[in-house]
């Protein structure tokens, strides 16, 4: 288990394969200098940050060797380590460091670096090799992999498949930081203090800049920050005072905070570093370590002896590190003089080599670790190249530098300018001239703009979770969980009797729970973390388990569908029902009607052909726990079935006590606790992640509260108390270590003391007052507005001493920061917010903040239409800003006096706009969630009742809630009115009240519907198998005008004539109608085929059909009913398929008979076979097959015999008779439709996608998503300008009308029963849809505008 947690530490970047510290100015040489890992094509993977002074991997390896002591992995979220944080993105370090050579002769080696195969990540690489090929249907597998998998699933990408089934370590990689929503211009400069560079970086920030690319960034859903320099010197972050750690930070320790803030940057933004030096690289530091091999060398080549004795003192041996070398000993004492005689000795003593491995600045470490380590940062990075001479000193001292560092400066600068001109494009080099800088300002606005437009671009592009079937929202709350457990399982204790416990009882016969409990930090989430990343590699290997598992994973809390029963059932629910039906699933949003839903899902013969799995950690965390017991143990003790296993965490408590009287007593296991030796052994682990060596007296003055720390928590904040009083030892006032065995209140005295309360309260009371958490945009806003400006760059230094302690997860597309669980929480809030006048402050702050981002907000949203709300997509995108607000501004009134707030409660409550944004960002489960935070006296009346009747449809898109209001006769009083007559986007609204008729709901009353092109009339014919009649529908009332009733037999199917009249297919006769009489005027002779009774027009005076035994077509006239001409096509051949051309001259019909199948063509006016269509190897799927009205181009699906490949499109020319297009879109084509006018083709594939196809290039124009699963329905209007599809097998019992125009999904309607026929007018705007269950027709009309 040890070596297995080591492997996934690796993979996390949680693991020591490190080749140095961030903070470590020892950079190594030769076979050290090869060693590096890429993470994704082209970027270093990432380390967790360390705070202590520094040295490289291998010494603490040795460290841990030298002490004979196996080194854990760390618990995280109740347990989590440092660790557990930084593989999301928190102030994490360059892993593998391999420093900025500056040499010119290392020049090409720094150009030509390539991951080695050995140490490269592979993006989506997962330990469980046997459960993805389970999943991915490979040989290898023994299971019988994803074909049991419903069509929909079956059909999704395989990242996105793997994430619904809950496979940890694929999907995280995909959705889960989101960079695309931030930004961050990274403005560095090598000598912050010159006067040039002063000038320069403050036009840059009163410039014009920030606000322009700020407003670009912004429309397009993202944040941005511009960071000019704020580690210089001269910056307010270095320049504190000096009470704290802050001010007295060294040079060092801001260079590895400020290394810290970059690579957290770098994970949990798009960074676009902009360079600005010209003849100098700043101040080379002193380095923290040197190898003893290259000491004694240094030593023994030092002329004079007061150098040497200056040398010892300063540097002192560390036998402990492997190899050995001397530390450089942080001391405040240290003058500037001293600094600069042993920076010039060794410069003097060093080879060129050695100077460029240890000696160097901290802007040539930024420069490494941002151009030089990622092609993606060198594409975008902006180098502003000074030209103006600097005064020489620039290092501050009291002393101008001498010649030796001044000739070292130019060679490393000439170094430097080498290598970046070699990897930046020459177009983002801006040459500085002197004052004013209105030119240099106005061309890094220009270069700017392209960069971000570009950036944005590329992050829509890497959106795996967009492009599918199902809603992104939906896919990353679970991929939320996902990557969180993947960290979790990688910090993780050794815990291999409970995880046995855990192994036994997923692959046994048990059919009871189990549920796993103990203290708050004793191990729980690590243990779950666990046994969710290996339960798909058990199965593997159980030799008697021949089922696929899907595995349900929640962490309580962690994300805002997490946080209650309601939102979690909710969630779970349409997993289960994914899972195993491929439907959503579409019951009123209640506890009750949730867990009938999931009895029955669980109870389907679907899902015993597979091994649903259920891990909760923390189910006692959830808010309304208490409320809802009686319905939660009712259900986990009733006997789960074979293929179910629940296992839950609760710590111990009243919750649990209730449980066990539900529960036998097998069904519950105490987690024990840590052993001395293991809480030993975890605190040297989790210090080695804070100081590569640990101090023999802080060892000594901690000893007694490591062997009475009994959870990994608090073993966790021992060491990283200790790891600071190391770093700090005699810069700062007071003592960190702790004075109590009570060891997490000393946690927060350890922040007071280490941070100055005056400085960080109001930032750790932001952060702890937040709902979900805050992102670093949000939080450096805030500090601008409350905070001096000598505090509020402060926020860097904070993450980067708090990071074992915070996590980071996505909310709406935002990385938020937030206490890594609810007992840090509860600590920093009885120690932040306890008093209720200062909370009270805090959350005024918070909700000032974000009701004027929502007021902004509304008001561009009212001055552009509501345009951004148009599309779910767009407004999940672009307005992931909006919807912080939205999220964040009940949570905060609630937590105020009503006396303040009810103003803004009635606001909220009675503006369409606020609800109809808030179901378009947040969805309706957390519209839900805030109504049960407002005041009873503020709610709208009739609201809960009828949002969680229509959250089903609203779930699925929430631009249909007035659709659904006006369908379900909501009483139209306070909001629900303004929706209603100004419903703000385009939506289907019904033309009156859909109330359930006296049919039964399985009852198909109308079996077909087809448009009838008779002039201005609108008609729609409506066929009713069922009551043998045909009804007329008018499109624009709704109305039906007239019912021919007592047809003969069944009518299936109906074509209109001139004149009034229409032939109708009744069972298998063709009869011609009179419209206007209802009566028969002529029966056709002849019988049709009864499986495939096809007909069609040759003009008003001639009906084709498709003979009885299908081996011919009779041309019929209509005029006296018989057979003109018949059209054969050989002994032993059957037809399965006939089209004719709107204008009556082309038939087309397909030839199953023969291998490879055949299309047949006929002229009708010359009657005569003009064509015989035929690929070899292939067959047609005839009955998926579109003419175009003028007979030019006929599409139909076509199939490679010899592969299992997915069916493609053909295209044929029919005037030349050749192959005209050819279209692969990579998964089976399940419906096809054409329009001559507007030149396209389209198609419904079974991933659920729909393309349009051009088919004048033959390109596809466009990719439709929206539909859940795969519709079989295509209706066209009369121009081909509009789309209606929908699927009569109810998979997706959703109609959705798309504009082929631009490709945009206008609007969607989602009925109550299943659709059983429904067609568009010939403008596009209305749509008739008969329902399952009723008798008459539905009309829906497309409101553009306000309604009057």
């Amino acid at each position: 288990m040890g070596n297995m947690c080591s492997n996934n530490g690796d993979q996390d970047g949680n693991g020591s394969n490190s080749e140095s510290s961030p903070c470590c100015r020892g950079r190594q040489r030769k076979s050290r200098k090869s060693s590096k890992a890429h993470s994704g094509d082209d970027e270093i993977k990432q380390e967790p940050p360390i705070i202590g002074n520094g040295s490289n991997k291998s010494e603490s390896a040795a460290n841990v060797s030298q002490q004979q002591r196996q080194r854990p992995q760390f618990d995280s979220r109740e347990e989590s380590s440092m660790a557990s944080v930084d593989s999301e993105g928190m102030a994490s370090a360059t892993t593998h460091h391999k420093q900025l050579t500056v040499s010119t002769s290392n020049t090409s080696a720094v150009q030509q670096q390539k991951p080695s195969p050995s140490s490269s990540k592979v993006a989506g690489s997962h330990p469980n090799q046997q459960a993805l090929a389970a999943l991915a249907g490979s040989p290898t597998s023994t299971t019988n992999g994803a074909n049991c998998d419903p069509d929909v699933v079956r059909q999704l990408p395989e990242v996105i498949r793997h994430v619904l089934h809950g496979c940890v370590g694929t999907g995280s990689g995909y959705g889960t930081t989101e960079r695309g929503a931030h930004l961050t211009v990274y403005v560095t400069s090598a000598d912050p203090t010159a006067s040039s560079t002063t000038a320069l970086l403050d036009a840059i920030n009163s410039s014009g800049v920030h606000a322009e690319i700020k407003a670009l960034a912004t429309s397009r859903g993202a944040s941005l920050q511009i960071l000019c320099d704020p580690w210089g010197p001269s910056s307010p972050a270095a320049a504190m005072t000096t009470t704290t750690l802050m001010s007295s930070s060294s040079d060092d320790r801001i260079g590895r905070i400020s290394l810290s803030n970059l690579n957290r940057l770098m994970e949990t933004s798009n960074v676009i570093p902009v360079l600005v030096f010209g003849d100098t690289l700043g101040r080379t530091c002193l380095p923290l370590s040197i190898e003893a091999q290259d000491f004694q060398t240094a030593l023994h080549q030092a002329p004079d002896a007061e150098d040497r004795n200056l040398v010892e003192q300063w540097y002192h041996s560390d036998q402990l590190a492997q190899p050995p070398c001397y530390r450089l000993q942080s001391s405040p004492t240290m003058s500037e003089d001293v600094q600069q005689r042993l920076l010039e000795f060794f410069i003097t003593v060093f080879s060129q080599e050695l100077s460029d491995a240890y000696l160097n600045t901290l802007f040539e470490q930024e420069v490494h670790n941002s151009v030089c380590m990622s092609q993606e940062l060198a594409r975008r990075c902006i180098w502003i190249q000074e030209t103006t001479i600097s005064s020489p000193n620039t290092s501050g001292s009291v002393h101008s530098e001498s010649s030796i560092t001044e000739r070292e400066n130019r060679r490393r600068v000439n170094a430097v300018q080498k290598i970046l001109k070699t990897l930046l494009q020459e177009k983002h080099v801006i040459k500085s001239q002197a004052e004013p800088f209105s030119a240099v300002t106005g061309q890094l606005s220009a270069t700017l703009h392209s960069i971000v437009e570009e950036v944005l671009d590329e992050a829509e592009a890497k959106d795996v979770l967009s492009r599918s079937s199902l809603s992104k929202s939906f896919l990353e709350e679970i991929n939320q969980h996902l990557a969180f457990c993947q960290r979790a399982a990688s910090c993780s204790v050794n815990r291999e009797s409970a995880l046995m416990v855990v192994k036994r009882y997923l692959t046994g016969n048990e059919q009871h729970p189990l549920i796993i409990y103990g203290a708050e930090g004793s191990g729980k989430t690590c243990l779950l973390a666990r046994a969710a990343q290996q339960c798909h590699s058990w199965q593997q290997l159980d030799p008697e388990c021949t089922l696929e598992m899907g595995v349900v994973l929640r962490f309580i809390r962690l994300t805002p569908e997490s946080s209650s029963v309601l939102t979690i059932l909710h969630s779970i629910t349409k997993q289960v029902s994914l899972l195993t039906t491929g439907r959503l699933p579409r019951n009123p949003h209640t506890l009750s009607d949730y867990q009938s839903t999931l009895h029955r899902l669980l109870g389907d013969e679907r899902s015993l052909r597979k091994r649903i799995t259920f891990i909760i950690d923390g189910v006692d965390h959830l808010e309304d726990f208490d409320t809802v017991f009686d319905l939660l143990s009712s259900w986990l003790s009733v006997q789960l079935p074979p293929t179910i296993k629940v296992l839950l965490t609760m710590r111990n408590g009243q919750q649990l006590e209730k449980l066990r009287t539900q529960l036998p007593e097998s069904a519950f296991y105490q987690l024990e606790e840590l052993s001395s030796s293991e809480a030993h052994n975890l605190f040297d682990a989790c210090l080695l992640q804070h100081t590569h060596r640990s101090h023999s007296d802080h060892l000594t003055a901690m000893a007694a509260q490591i062997n009475q720390s009994h959870r990994p928590l608090t073993v966790k904040i021992l060491s990283w108390q200790a790891g600071l009083a190391e770093e700090f030892r005699g810069n700062i006032c007071g003592e960190i270590l702790p004075c109590s065995t009570n060891v997490i209140p000393n946690l927060t005295a350890a922040v007071l003391e280490l941070t100055g309360r005056n400085q960080v309260a109001m930032m750790i009371a932001l952060l702890t007052s937040s709902r979900y958490g805050i992102c670093d945009y949000e939080m450096e806003q805030l500090c601008r507005l409350h905070l001096c400006e000598s505090d509020n760059s402060s926020w860097p230094t904070l993450a980067h001493l708090l990071v074992p302690f915070l996590q980071r997860v996505v909310v709406g597309g935002l990385g938020l920061l937030s206490w890594r669980d609810a007992t840090l929480r509860e600590q920093m809030t009885n120690t932040f917010l306890v008093d209720r006048n200062e909370a009270v402050v805090v959350h005024r702050k918070m909700l000032d903040y974000f009701w004027a981002i929502w007021q902004e907000s509304r008001a561009l949203l009212e001055s552009r239409n509501w345009a951004d709300l148009a599309s779910p997509s767009s407004a999940i995108t672009n307005l992931r800003l909006t919807r912080r607000a939205l999220d964040e501004i009940p949570y905060h009134l609630s937590l105020l006096d009503f006396s303040e707030t009810q103003v803004r409660w009635i606001q909220i409550w009675s503006d369409p706009g606020w609800l109809l944004t808030k179901l378009a960002t947040s969805g309706v489960t957390q519209v839900m969630e805030d109504f049960a935070l407002t005041p009873e006296s503020c709610r709208p009346e009739h609201f809960k009742q009828w949002m969680t009747l229509l959250a089903p449809a609203i779930d699925y898109d929430y631009r249909q809630v007035a659709s659904q209001l006006i369908g379900r006769g909501a009483p139209q009083t306070g909001i629900f009115e303004k929706l209603c007559r100004n419903p703000l986007v385009a939506c289907l609204l019904p033309s009156h009240d859909l109330a359930p008729s006296d049919c039964s709901e399985k009852d198909i009353c109308i079996s077909a519907i087809y448009r009838l092109n008779s002039g201005e009339k609108h008609h729609a014919a409506a066929l009713s198998a069922v009551r043998d009649e045909l009804s007329l529908w008018n499109f624009k009332t709704g109305q039906c005008d007239k019912v021919l009733g007592n047809l003969q037999n069944q009518p299936l199917k109906v074509a209109p004539l001139a004149n009034d009249r229409c032939v109708v297919l009744c069972g298998r006769e063709l009869c011609v109608y009179d419209m206007n009489t209802g009566e028969e005027v002529l029966k056709l002779k002849g019988m049709m085929n009864q499986k495939l009774p096809l007909f069609g027009l040759h003009g008003d005076s001639h009906v084709v059909s498709l003979s009885r035994n299908r081996m011919y077509v009779n041309l019929i006239s209509l005029e006296n009913g018989d057979c003109v001409t018949t059209f054969k096509v050989g002994e032993d051949r059957f037809l399965n398929s006939l089209l004719v051309s709107d204008n009556g001259r082309l038939l087309v019909c397909g030839d199953e008979s023969k291998r490879p199948c055949s299309l047949l063509v006929w002229d009708l006016q010359a009657k005569k076979l003009i064509y015989d269509l035929k690929m070899n190897h292939h067959e047609f799927i005839t009955r998926l097959s579109a003419i175009t009205g003028d007979g030019t181009y006929v599409a139909c699906v076509c199939k490679e015999l010899e592969t299992s490949d997915p069916n493609f499109i053909v295209v044929y020319d029919l005037q030349s008779g050749t192959l005209f297009k050819k279209w692969k879109a990579g998964a089976n084509t399940v419906a096809v439709s054409i329009a001559c006018q507007n030149s396209c083709v389209v198609t419904s594939l079974q991933d659920a996608r729909i393309l349009v196809w051009d088919l004048v290039t033959g390109n596809c124009r466009w990719s439709l998503l929206g539909h859940s699963a795969s519709v079989d329905t295509l209706n066209l209007d009369a121009e081909g300008s509009y789309l209606l599809s929908w699927d009569s097998e109810d998979n997706d019992r959703s109609l959705r009308l798309w504009n082929l125009s631009n490709g945009q999904d206008v609007a969607t309607f989602t009925p109550d029963q299943r659709t059983t026929a429904a067609h568009v007018s010939a403008d596009g705007q209305i749509v008739l849809v008969a329902l399952a269950g009723r008798s008459d027709l539905v009309q829906l009309k497309l409101s553009h505008t306000p309604l009057s």
